[in-house]
C-alpha cells in the first residue's frame, strides 16, 4: 500500500491542485462577467479633470484618471481619483 501511495500520491495531489485552480479561475470569470454586466447597465457620465500616465522602469505604464474632483486639486488622492 505504501508503494502505491509513493507512486501515485504526488500525482493525486497535483490533480487535486489542478482541479482547485480550474474552479478558482472559473469562479473569477463568472464574477467578472457579472461585474461587467452591472457596469454596462449603470453607465454614468462624468467630467475628466486630469489624466496621468506614470511609466515605471520595471512595471510598465500605469494609468490614472482624475474624475469628479475640484479643478484646483492637482494631487490625486483616494477621494478624488479613480
Amino acid at each position: 500500500m505504501k508503494d502505491l501511495w509513493d507512486k501515485n500520491g504526488l500525482k493525486l495531489l497535483a490533480f487535486v491542485a489542478f482541479i482547485f485552480i480550474l474552479y478558482t479561475i472559473y469562479d473569477n470569470v463568472q464574477e467578472h462577467q457579472e461585474f461587467l454586466e452591472k457596469a454596462e447597465q449603470n453607465q454614468v457620465e462624468e467630467r475628466v479633470w486630469r489624466k496621468y500616465v506614470v511609466n515605471g522602469l520595471l512595471e510598465g505604464p500605469r494609468f490614472s484618471v482624475q474624475i469628479g474632483a475640484l479643478p484646483d486639486s492637482s494631487i490625486p488622492t483616494k477621494h478624488n481619483d479613480s
